[in-house]
């Protein structure tokens, strides 16, 4: 299979570049034979690794093995503000060079005794990715406040908060990914 191949490993015509590596100016192109190994138009020679970004990942999961794989971060989202953030998600989404798709899903907190939360799905495309998203309850790993009639309503605004800061983070990620969008006719 004959393409055009820019340096970061995307293909396409050269009417099309600057390529998916987003280079200030267009890589070099250069036509050489290629086994399609991964999707979105990357083209991977056999048995080897595309440059910029490829590499080894070792994803944690909460009560799991570790997923480990070779693969693209191709976005990354945190919802960490700083001086106040005690608890927040922190949002992945990696290609891996057999073309599939891993999300990545932290639940972090800097409260107390409050454990970390980690997930890794393996997804095949956008729906998929979507529907993990959207089954994920951002709240099942909140303790919050104290039992108790006088801290329910602190705790009902704990989760609020919690809930739509990672609603604006399934967005902002979905928006770094352009192959990743909802298409209609």
């Amino acid at each position: 299979m004959s393409d055009h191949m820019c340096e970061c490993g995307a293909t396409g015509s050269p009417d099309r570049l600057p390529c998916i590596c987003n280079q200030p100016k267009p890589c070099s192109v250069k036509v050489q034979r290629r086994k399609r190994l991964a999707t979105d138009g990357v083209l991977v020679p056999a048995n080897t690794k595309p440059a910029h970004g490829w590499r080894a990942y070792t994803l944690d999961r909460s009560g799991r093995l570790p997923l480990k794989f070779d693969g693209l971060l191709l976005a990354c989202v945190s919802g960490h503000s700083g001086r106040s953030g005690t608890r927040w998600h922190v949002l992945s989404l990696y290609r891996t060079l057999a073309g599939q798709h891993v999300l990545e899903i932290e639940y972090r907190s800097d409260w107390g005794n409050e454990p970390n939360h980690y997930e890794a799905h393996l997804v095949d495309g956008p729906p998929e990715a979507e529907a993990v998203l959207l089954a994920y309850d951002p709240t099942a790993h909140v303790q919050g406040w104290p039992v108790g009639e006088q801290f329910a309503s602190k705790q009902a605004r704990l989760l609020a908060d919690v809930k739509a800061s990672y609603e604006s983070l399934v967005s902002e990620l979905m928006a770094k990914v352009p192959t990743f969008c909802e298409k209609i006719a």
